[in-house]
């Protein structure tokens, strides 16, 4: 990239001295030191302004997390029974979820989800600087926007969940491993990976990236100090992994096998529609990523890395490819934004240079912006927003239980306002087969009964679900509370509220 002189001293590029002009001359000099961090302040602005323009209602896994967290910490302190959250839970329950309750008594939703939005702004930022220091500041700074405005790592960001954490963790661990040299580091950068795997189970797959990232990331050291910091990061890694399931083995052995070791397609869908997400989400950013590795794929250290980064970013969507499992598969597609980055950031280094047409890099990052803002807000308002059923239900809201498909989102805004009310989950009413829907619904087991309409993406849950539409409707037990209405903007989903007539 060009540069010129502000003030007959500094040497800076174009942008710097244009931003310098309109500053004294005597004050030039001074403020370049100010100006050439202009770029960093820009990525972090831009990624906190995407995130923060989102504001659906609670999804089902930020109430769980939350609530499991407060029901944890009140049996912690009060001895108050807890269920087993391990024998389902994804990460390890005394880590994010603690964490979470923890934010969400000190300031509510909003800070659970800033949370997030800090642990991502940290990964750009390690993001940026890795890049920067294998490729180069223009490649570092284009890395940085690359992985902030990609769709899935803006609807992350927003989210209460362990997703950003985890992100976070892995980051810093490649950041450890590649971009400083001592064993102290790469210890570290094992205790990193180690806590990523523990807030998220799935985070130990990305542990030979981390390791495959400090063995042949660095070009700058010596071989044997890149083996040695390796064997160091694995160690520790396996150290704390060993030591924290020796005490937590038995509370999350289920979790690890019902979720992750040994699970089955939720939400099954067909390989078409899967891949059809990978496009829209990250293929852009794919392709620039094979690009960007031709380009440093020089030698046989180098090689090995770029197929180490290719192989984290696809590792999680093959394996839900496999299972055609929709379930989480687009916010996955954040850690494959998290290893496609720097390689998609050297590829547009590339195009910055002045012998190639700059109007092909803007309209490159154009196209990455515009499609991250797009698929951002679809995934982050794709599921039903409760505020209208929660103001509803303080009109007449008896004492009882609640069944309802988005049971934990509702508990979590009416517990504290109606604490004689219990929420039921559908779930274990559903797997008890439809004569015990029926039985339900003609005993009058429940006081209120809300549903959505449309598929569920199950279609084992949408079978039962249709069971229990039909018994309510046609019992004389329930009338319908309000009018159906959309469960969010421009929806085709409507609420249906059955309330027990008296």
């Amino acid at each position: 990239m060009s540069t010129s002189t502000i003030a007959g001293t500094v040497d800076a590029p174009v942008w710097r001295l244009a931003l310098a002009s309109v500053l004294p001359t005597r004050l030039r000099p001074r403020a370049d030191r100010w100006i050439q961090h202009f770029p960093l302040l820009l990525l972090v602005t831009v990624q906190g302004l995407l995130s923060l323009r989102l504001g659906n209602t609670a999804f089902q896994d930020e109430a769980l997390y939350v609530l499991a967290g407060q029901e944890i910490l009140a049996h912690w302190l009060t001895g108050a029974p807890v269920i087993d959250y391990g024998s389902f839970f994804s990460g390890v329950p005394v880590a994010y979820p603690v964490l979470a309750g923890l934010l969400q008594y000190v300031g509510g939703l909003p800070l659970v989800r800033a949370f997030s939005l800090g642990c991502v702004v940290v990964t750009m930022l390690c993001v940026r600087d890795t890049s920067k220091y294998l490729y180069g500041q223009a490649a570092g700074n284009l890395a940085g926007f690359t992985f902030a405005v990609t769709g899935p790592v803006v609807y992350t960001s927003a989210l209460a969940t362990f997703d950003a954490l985890c992100l976070c963790l892995l980051s810093v661990g490649i950041w450890l491993g590649v971009t400083r040299s001592s064993r102290s580091s790469a210890a570290l950068a094992g205790v990193a990976v180690a806590a990523a795997a523990i807030v998220k189970y799935t985070g130990a797959a990305f542990l030979p990236v981390v390791l495959a990232a400090v063995l042949f990331g660095d070009p700058q050291q010596k071989a044997a100090n890149r083996l040695l910091r390796t064997v160091t990061t694995a160690l520790v890694a396996a150290a704390v992994l060993a030591g924290l399931y020796a005490l937590w083995g038995e509370e999350v052995r289920e979790g690890i096998l019902f979720t992750t070791t040994g699970r089955e397609a939720l939400s099954p869908a067909p390989l078409s529609q899967l891949l059809g997400y990978v496009a829209q989400d990250i293929g852009l950013s794919a392709a620039l990523a094979v690009l960007g590795g031709l380009l440093v794929a020089r030698s046989l250290r180098s090689s090995l890395f770029v197929l180490a980064l290719f192989a984290g970013a696809s590792g999680l969507l093959v394996g839900q490819l496999h299972l055609g499992e929709a379930v989480s598969f687009e916010k996955h597609m954040a850690y494959s934004a998290l290893f496609l980055a720097p390689l998609a950031g050297r590829a547009l280094a590339e195009l910055a240079r002045p012998s190639l047409r700059g109007i092909l890099l803007a309209a490159i990052m154009w196209i990455l912006l515009v499609s991250g803002l797009a698929r951002s807000h679809t995934m982050h308002y794709e599921w039903p927003n409760v505020e209208r059923v929660v103001s509803l239900m303080a009109e007449d809201s008896p004492p009882g239980r609640y069944l309802s498909t988005q049971s934990l989102p509702l508990s979590f805004y009416t517990r504290d306002e109606f604490p004689d009310i219990q929420w039921v989950e559908h779930y274990g009413l559903f797997d008890s087969g439809p004569g015990a829907i029926r039985n339900a619904v003609e005993n009058r087991a429940f006081e209120m009964i809300v549903w959505r309409s449309g598929s569920t993406g199950n279609p084992t849950e949408d079978a039962q679900l249709a069971v229990l539409q039909e018994a309510v409707i046609g019992s004389p037990h329930y009338d319908l509370a309000a009018e159906p209405f959309p469960v969010r903007q421009w929806s085709e989903q409507d609420w249906y509220i059955f309330q027990l007539n008296r």
